[in-house]
């Protein structure tokens, strides 16, 4: 009554005057006599004050003047909770905005950036479940190019064909909430089964991309409007870092493909060298995988392999392609290049982690290594492995000092070298992968051969060195 008819209500004995079932239950628990006055603020009531005794009495002039009293502290509590609320959760709501937006500067897989910005939406909006699936449309019609996990198996499917509904939204290009009965088809079924409602968000990119950002609940509470125009700004800036993610990644792919490039420049101006990373690479790889190292790892090996040497690039021609042993000082400066790779590879966050094995890679187990003299198990196993790949490989093949070493020879200098110049149980599973036979090589590739570099060795009465080589070929 109070609240409904927005008046003070004072009843001095309610058995004898009862106002409705409510007054009832309050006879129930003993009360005899009531003062009820509305909370108010700006002119609206947000609530009620009620105060009872348990005997029948009047309400005194002074006790109606503490009552509304009492009511404006209260109301003033009140409000002054319902803001700071208002003001936290804003607060709260910017945090989720910024750290949306900082995500893509930390993660530099697509996939994973995906995942973790799904989880961090997830998460500042109280949702059960989620979805962001990037579609790409360069084939002529919108397939899916990227998908956090949980609806992996939706990469390459053509959303016109596969998912009318999805389709639909993004033709419309605004916000729509789904009911489950929308969504109950068999090609849904990535979609969690105790979800009754989802917000589907879709949004345009750049280079012919588009993405829907799905986040449901697993009840029927209805989505409110504020809560849509929340979502709606997450998934914007959301949008943001995974752009950023893609054109980050796409300039350090042509990054990485001109590196490559400048490795083989390198290379192919010496015969003798021509495919050396591509052999350590792969010896590499083979190590590490019988060594146990997970997939992921060994790939990260076999991709130092291909780079182990781009430090040479800031190297003296004229020491690189000596045709003599080298002096104390052209030696210094060869032993620079494992430094000026890393430099050359470290400012990509892509390959910080290939920096380090570039770095490492002429160390030497017992710490007399360069350049800084790390020995033993603080040297990164992935460096550890690259070091007797290398080492193998540059004995094996010839240089215009000296002629190559028998591989069986090469594998008595590493017998030698196991735990002083290589780890142990590196070398001993790469003596094992030779004596079984099972060895990697990379493959033969004509095409990493140069012309001037085939037509010196033809010049020279030399087949060329390089594994595939036909020898020198005029166009």
């Amino acid at each position: 009554m109070v609240v409904k008819e927005d008046r003070s209500v004072y009843l001095e004995d309610l058995e004898n005057d009862p106002v409705g079932s409510q007054s009832q239950a309050v006879i129930a628990l003993g009360i005899k006599s009531v003062a009820g006055t509305p909370l108010r603020y700006e002119g609206k009531v947000v609530g009620a004050l009620t105060v009872g005794k348990t005997y029948a009495s009047k309400i005194a002039a002074e006790d109606i003047a503490l009552i509304g009293y009492m009511a404006n502290q209260i109301t003033t509590a009140i409000v002054k909770a319902q803001l700071y609320k208002k003001e936290r959760e804003a607060r709260v709501r910017l945090g989720a905005l910024e750290n949306i937006a900082k995500t893509g500067l930390k993660i530099v897989s697509i996939d994973d950036l995906i995942d973790e910005i799904k989880e961090r939406i997830i998460e500042s909006t109280g949702m059960s479940w989620g979805a962001i699936i990037l579609l790409n449309s360069r084939s002529g019609y919108p397939a899916v190019e990227y998908a956090s996990s949980g609806c992996n198996m939706l990469k390459g499917r053509n959303i016109i064909e596969d998912f009318g509904l999805i389709n639909e939204i993004l033709a419309a290009g605004e916000t729509r909430i789904v009911k489950k009965s929308e969504f109950s088809g068999k090609e849904y079924g990535f979609i969690d089964k105790k979800i009754k409602s989802i917000a589907m968000i879709p949004i345009a990119l750049m280079q012919n991309r588009v993405c829907i950002i799905a986040l449901g609940k697993n009840d029927y509470i209805a989505f409110e409007p504020h809560d849509i125009v929340f979502i709606e700004a997450l998934a914007h800036r959301a949008m943001l870092a995974i752009e950023n993610s893609l054109l980050f990644s796409k300039l350090e792919r042509s990054y990485l493909e001109t590196i490559e490039s400048l490795v083989r420049a390198v290379e192919a101006k010496d015969q003798y060298t021509c495919g050396h990373s591509e052999e350590v690479a792969a010896i590499s790889k083979g190590i590490a995988l019988a060594m146990g190292i997970d997939e992921a790892r060994a790939e990260q090996v076999h991709a130092a392999g291909l780079l182990h040497d781009v430090g040479k690039i800031g190297i003296s021609s004229k020491i690189l392609y000596k045709a003599a042993c080298l002096n104390c000082e052209e030696y210094a400066e060869i032993k620079l290049h494992s430094l000026k790779g890393y430099q050359i590879l470290k400012p990509l966050a892509a390959f910080e982690d290939l920096a380090d094995i570039v770095l490492q890679h002429h160390e030497r187990y017992d710490g007399s290594g360069y350049p800084y003299g790390i020995s033993g198990e603080g040297i990164l196993i992935q460096a550890r492995i690259l070091a007797v790949a290398d080492a193998y490989q540059a004995m094996i093949s010839e240089r215009p000092y000296r002629e190559p070493l028998p591989c069986e020879q090469a594998i008595v200098e590493i017998r030698k070298g196991s735990g002083s110049q290589f780890d142990p149980r590196v070398a001993d599973v790469f003596i094992a992968l030779f004596e079984s036979g099972e060895l990697p090589q990379a493959p033969q590739r004509r095409d990493t051969c140069s012309v001037e570099m085939c037509k010196k060795a033809s010049d020279e009465g030399r087949d060329c060195v390089r594994n595939g080589c036909k020898g020198f070929e005029v166009a």
